[in-house]
């Protein structure tokens, strides 16, 4: 990204209209083509005006023109020539406020001043902040123009390591023998996940998950503390019964304290809620909610 027009070699218009900083400001995209510099070009570069440095990836310095070697150490970045390698093109300082490197000159007096960083790190934030989602589908968001200021990422071939370990887990079900709603509220599925490691802007620490076993519809609550729980049954049975027309008939949940309690039972019995909890330390019976924790907290 460069914030010059007169660098640009040539500059077409871009799908991409704006961007995203990180303290949430966007910044508009004026196009898109080639800055021309002393040892080569690079392209594909997006032209930011507002944008308050130049920046440039590792993706685009080793594969743009080709030619180019870049070593990095804790303290400095240096790009070489790579057919020769003693052609030093640029070296650059780390800066310890952006955990950046920083260039003064980059082989051009027209680029005064570039800030470094690795496409992967920028690949994988989009990755992670989009629930893992696989990078050629992050490519397709992209090129359909489908989200207002995502960067196309660099395309990988499988996933992150820690993604396979985290993702593993038990077998399910025979799934012929599985039961599913015929009609909306006939069974939902509940669970409530937390305490997550930081608290939300409004002192969250737990949310709470109704998933509609026939739609699929999912609702989801914020919660200070677990004993908020069967409030928010209560607003979420208001809410669901009045706007569908059904009645909750079966409630499928695990065997944590803020569903298995005298008040919660009481409750359901008087109302007519069959409550179906699952086997200890079988998660798999309550598969639906435990998988939309899992994508909730990925996203997060």
């Amino acid at each position: 990204m460069a914030k010059d027009k007169a660098i640009f070699y040539a500059l077409n218009e871009c799908n991409t209209k704006q961007i995203f900083v990180g303290d949430d400001r966007s910044l508009s995209v004026v196009g898109f083509g080639t800055v021309k510099l002393d040892d080569g070009s690079f392209n594909d570069v997006l032209c930011v005006p507002s944008i308050s440095c130049n920046l440039l990836f590792v993706y685009q310095i080793i594969h743009s023109g080709k030619g180019k070697t870049v070593e990095v150490s804790p303290d400095q970045v240096v790009i070489k020539n790579l057919k020769d390698p003693k052609h030093v093109i640029a070296t650059g300082i780390v800066d310890d406020v952006t955990r950046l490197y920083k260039f003064d000159n980059f082989g051009s007096s027209t680029l005064p001043s570039i800030f470094i960083t690795h496409s992967d790190d920028l690949s994988k934030l989009c990755y992670e902040g989009f629930g893992h989602l696989n990078y050629r589908s992050l490519q397709k968001l992209c090129k359909d123009n489908m989200v207002i200021g995502l960067p196309l990422v660099s395309c990988k071939d499988g996933v992150y390591s820690g993604c396979v370990l985290g993702k593993h887990h038990r077998d399910s079900f025979d799934k012929c023998a599985s039961w599913h709603a015929s009609s909306p509220l006939q069974l939902v599925h509940s669970d409530l996940c937390g305490p997550l490691p930081s608290a939300s802007f409004s002192g969250c620490k737990y949310f709470l998950t109704f998933i509609d076993d026939f739609s699929r519809r999912t609702w989801v609550y914020f919660l200070k503390l677990k004993s908020e729980v069967f409030d928010m049954f209560l607003a979420y049975k208001a809410l669901v019964e009045k706007k569908s027309g059904h009645h909750l008939q079966k409630l499928r949940t695990n065997n944590g304290g803020e569903y298995v309690n005298n008040k919660f039972t009481t409750y359901c019995t008087a109302q007519g809620i069959q409550m179906k909890h699952t086997v200890p330390y079988t998660p798999q019976q309550n598969g639906v909610a435990e998988r939309k924790n899992r994508t909730l907290k990925e996203i997060d």
